[in-house]
């Protein structure tokens, strides 16, 4: 799952200094994203389950009138689902690695800056960055769960490719009902993501309010 863009700076005119973003205003606008993120998701993720329900469907009635042709054609169709999905579990993890990284550098800047403005001491400054480090530990935690989630995903679609590939073609009750199995715990998993990004969701949206919080008492 992809999640969080990463704001550089606003550069104003040729020669003026770089002026820095209003405090919270990068923080709203990450929650902003991220939110947009898991609608995104969301949608992609019921597409996802409606097509394996379809498909699901029509093989059990194939299986039962012993279509062989329309097995075999469904076959193919559910081994190009499990493709797609396996290349963009994969385009996921690269997304996720980035964003761990990302959110790694984002806390070493937070600990710099708490470092330097205690020793010049600027107290103002000083909190600023204990808000900002705890919101990027926060950030750094959600991305690796995110980065696991999605690595056990792919290799469990790994897997049932795997299982699937090896039945393709065979049209013995035993085979039938194992690739059954396979579409059906395909499935369960789009259901299961499903219910993963609303709790995401959720969060996100909790995450957002105790910013507007903050900001508010600063």
């Amino acid at each position: 799952m992809l999640r969080k863009f990463m704001i550089l700076g606003i550069l104003v005119g040729f020669t003026a200094p770089a002026i820095a973003a209003p405090p919270g205003t990068v923080e709203r606008r990450k929650n902003n994203a991220e939110l947009r993120t898991d609608r995104k998701e969301m949608k992609n993720d019921k597409g996802d389950l409606a097509r394996m329900q379809v498909l699901y469907a029509a093989y059990k009635k194939a299986r039962k009138s012993n279509n062989t042709k329309a097995i075999a054609k469904l076959d193919q169709r559910f081994m190009k689902e499990l493709r797609v999905e396996k290349a963009e579990s994969r385009k996921e993890i690269r997304g996720d690695k980035r964003e761990v990284k990302r959110s790694k550098r984002e806390l070493a800047r937070d600990n710099k800056n708490l470092r330097r403005a205690t020793l010049k001491g600027q107290p103002v400054k000083a909190n600023r960055a204990i808000r900002n480090r705890a919101d990027d530990r926060r950030d750094l935690r959600d991305d690796r769960r995110d980065l696991r989630k999605e690595v056990k995903t792919q290799n469990s679609r790994s897997s049932m490719l795997a299982r699937y590939k090896a039945l393709v073609g065979k049209t013995d009750m035993a085979s039938l009902r194992q690739k059954e199995d396979i579409i059906r715990n395909t499935m369960r998993m789009a259901q299961q993501e499903i219910r993963a990004n609303r709790v995401e969701r959720n969060e996100d949206r909790r995450e957002k309010k105790e910013d507007r919080r903050q900001r508010s008492t600063r």
